[in-house]
């Protein structure tokens, strides 16, 4: 084999070791986003996907197309739940690597989960963490906000200065 011929052959199985990444987190997405309809009971429209950045508004996003690969060689995808009268986003990153999916939902701030490649998974940590986070902020959001401490709330009104004495002696 001549040394063109050896870098074709790597850059074909290159190639195809991204195509099976991308398939292999592609369908661990779908798996993720199929159990998140059947855990919350929701109607399998209320969930969208769209790109992390650079979503067209008005378009439909399959996942595929709604997938990106980032530096961090993870898959990001957003994905939305529409409540009635309000539309909760979220960002999901899924990496791949050595038979191990390591999953950041950005509403869970740090916390990354671990999955060891199989046929079934169980999501239930995750989604019982989203479910009690989003209960948390729908129930006391706004008066965590009100209380926090060490800072003053404006609502609208500006912070009153002390008037500037203009006059020099």
């Amino acid at each position: 084999m001549t040394k063109y011929q050896e870098l074709g052959r790597l850059h074909a199985d290159s190639v195809q070791e991204q195509r099976e990444y991308a398939d292999v987190c592609r369908e661990f997405c779908q798996t993720v986003l199929a159990q998140f309809i059947a855990y919350f009971e929701c109607p399998p429209e209320a969930v969208k996907v769209f790109p992390p950045e650079g979503a067209d508004k008005g378009t439909v996003y399959t996942l595929w197309g709604a997938m990106q690969l980032e530096e961090d060689a993870a898959w990001h995808v957003k994905f939305s739940l529409e409540l009635p009268k309000l539309i909760v986003t979220f960002n999901l990153h899924v990496r791949f690597c050595e038979e191990v999916f390591y999953v950041r939902i950005q509403l869970l701030k740090d916390d990354v989960f671990e999955f060891r490649r199989a046929e079934e998974y169980d999501f239930s940590k995750v989604f019982n963490k989203m479910f009690a986070r989003m209960e948390d902020h729908f129930q006391n959001g706004f008066q965590k906000w009100i209380r926090k401490e060490g800072e003053v709330k404006t609502i609208g009104f500006p912070k009153p200065t002390k008037p500037v004495d203009n006059e020099q002696e």
